[in-house]
């Protein structure tokens, strides 16, 4: 059975930007928790975090903070960038594993893939000089 992709995901790597608006629509982002689905390349590990991010429900864009798992991947002794954000899980799932009714090993299986990762550049605010594109 293959499991429906839902969200889209963007692990934001700037640690000045907290996107209150969505890169894509431009819309006021809310904030929201995600059960997150992270692969420990490294050590074969699948990890389950219950994270708070930014979420725009239009674009059904997740934006988690690339500085925000350091912490997490100190514990672990491996850098952020071994991690692997797979997807999410649904929520009923989540809290049969925080309350021990799934083994750790089957709920990866049950975990919803994101539809796509999506990267986005940042120009920060100021002064540019006009391109070509921009005199008529």
């Amino acid at each position: 059975m293959k499991i429906a992709e839902k969200y889209y995901f963007f692990l934001n790597p700037y640690k000045e930007y907290a996107f209150t608006k969505c890169p894509k629509c431009d819309g006021k982002t809310k904030v929201k928790k995600f059960p997150l689905v992270i692969f420990i390349e490294k050590t074969k590990f699948v990890l389950n975090l219950n994270k708070t991010c930014k979420y725009c429900p239009y674009c059904e864009l997740i934006i988690a903070k690339k500085e925000e798992f350091k912490p997490m991947a100190e514990a672990y002794d491996v850098k952020v960038d071994d991690f692997f954000i797979y997807g999410t899980l649904p929520i009923e799932v989540y809290k049969q594993y925080e309350n021990k009714q799934i083994n750790p090993k089957d709920f990866h299986k049950m975990a919803i893939p994101f539809k796509d990762v999506w990267k986005f550049e940042v120009q920060p605010a100021g002064w540019y000089p006009a391109t070509k594109s921009d005199k008529k």
